[in-house]
């Protein structure tokens, strides 16, 4: 358990940051508009690829003939080339979204082309949308401007629309409309004041292809190319501050980018956005204070936690950390086998330690007399005397803490060599045999 103390602000100071214009959002399409969901049931219009038109995405600018089946079946119909797209535009006749009929794609036509609605005697009125598929976070930002390349000759019926949604494409509102007459590509831009500071702002394109007797409407149809979304920072200004922060153990600075873990005090810096989207740069004079959570086992029926200056509570593992009731002494005297841990207060702070093995009656219960350690103590430099047993043996050599510092599977029935390199104190040497038969002995390194 950790409990972290962050004290107030103690001073602010600000500095001016001029605005520039920032890329939001730009697709040329030729990664085959993964950005866009085309042909959606938004606004009433026609969901999939069911109707007379849809929107596509690719690179095809010439027409063809192909063979009407649905107005005048076996007639046919001619559709001319898409005009070519000028030096501005970034892929230049590469890929672009348009509207294409489902009658010219029958026939193999795929440039840009639509069926003309005719009061519904071949083709019915409709519309047809497509949609950013993801958000736009304008926050801290104004000047949103939308920017494309266009053409679409159209007619008074069979125009482009662009829309615009503020709350991530629940609900749309019309930004331009009656986009038609224009037969090459051209360049538009569209901005509003509404735009800035929105997190979910997704814009979108529609056909209207309604109703027209007249038969007026001629292609190309809507077609678009290199969409790009721009805006400018808002001027604003970058704060600073100087708090006092303490840890316990570790401490993870308020924009989560760092974790100070060594004790002390120290000096840290750290940046978050503040409210007008600039940073704010904090100096933070840390104390990070440490628990020491380290347990020895005795070996004996008992473990003694080593914080100098901390406060015990003893823990049983085995059942949920349940707290050991007058077990608050640095020392604890188990009263049967089992995993015990302590938690230890310390310089304000709480923590657990590691859960220990406590053995009943200690080695004594338990030490083996079937293979001897000799010299006992020594300095790291002994030898085991395995001749009174038979088969292979796992090997480990188990601190007081219950790690193992040292494992190998050894053969019996001979004396076993080492020369290891161990700290000083009492190590467990365990032996387990192929029947799963422990024999333990103790080792003293001096």
């Amino acid at each position: 358990m950790r409990k972290l103390l962050l004290a107030t602000l103690s001073c602010i100071g600000a500095i001016s940051v001029n605005a520039q214009t920032v890329q939001l959002f730009f697709d040329d399409f030729e990664s085959g508009g993964g950005s866009w969901s085309l042909n959606t049931g938004d606004e009433g219009c026609v969901s999939g690829t069911s109707g007379d038109n849809e929107w596509v995405i690719n690179s095809v600018y010439a027409g063809g003939t192909f063979n009407s089946s649905i107005c005048f079946p076996g007639n046919p119909v001619t559709v001319g080339a898409t005009p070519g797209q000028p030096v501005g535009i970034t892929s230049q006749n590469g890929n672009y979204l348009h509207i294409l009929s489902q009658e010219a794609e029958n026939g193999g036509v795929l440039n840009a082309n639509y069926a003309l609605a005719d009061n519904q005697l071949c083709f019915f009125p409709s519309c047809n949308f497509m949609s950013m598929n993801s958000d736009i976070n304008t926050i801290g930002m104004d000047n949103i401007t939308i920017d494309f390349w266009w053409l679409n000759e159209g007619s008074v019926n069979g125009y482009g629309e662009v829309m615009v949604s503020l709350d991530g494409g629940t609900s749309w509102t019309t930004v331009n409309s009656g986009m038609y007459g224009q037969g090459t590509w051209t360049q538009s831009t569209f901005t509003d004041p509404s735009w800035a500071n929105q997190p979910t702002v997704r814009f979108a394109f529609k056909f209207m292809n309604d109703a027209d007797q007249s038969l007026s409407g001629t292609d190309p149809a809507w077609s678009i190319d290199d969409v790009l979304v721009t805006g400018d920072t808002i001027s604003c200004s970058d704060s600073f501050s100087s708090i006092s922060a303490t840890g316990c153990n570790s401490y993870t600075v308020p924009s989560g980018d760092e974790t100070y873990t060594t004790p002390g005090t120290m000096t840290v810096n750290d940046t978050i956005p503040n409210a007008t989207g600039c940073d704010s740069i904090m100096t933070i004079n840390l104390t990070i204070n440490s628990v020491d959570t380290s347990v020895v086992n005795n070996l004996d029926g008992s473990a003694t936690a080593q914080s100098a200056s901390g406060t015990f509570q003893w823990l049983y593992c085995d059942s949920a950390y349940t707290a050991i009731s007058g077990a608050t002494s640095a020392t604890y005297n188990a009263t049967s086998t089992g995993g015990y841990a302590v938690e230890v207060t310390e310089n304000g702070c709480v923590d657990t330690s590691a859960c220990t093995t406590i053995q009943i009656g200690g080695l004594g219960e338990f030490e083996s007399s079937e293979f001897n350690v000799f010299p006992n103590p020594n300095q790291g430099s002994f030898s085991i005397d395995l001749s009174g047993l038979k088969g292979n043996q796992k090997l480990m050599i188990i601190d007081t803490k219950g790690a193992i510092v040292y494992t190998e599977t050894v053969p019996s029935g001979g004396v076993l060599h080492y020369d290891l390199t161990l700290e000083k104190g009492i190590y467990l040497i365990e032996l387990v045999d192929q029947h799963r038969m422990i024999r333990r002995s103790r080792l003293v390194i001096k």
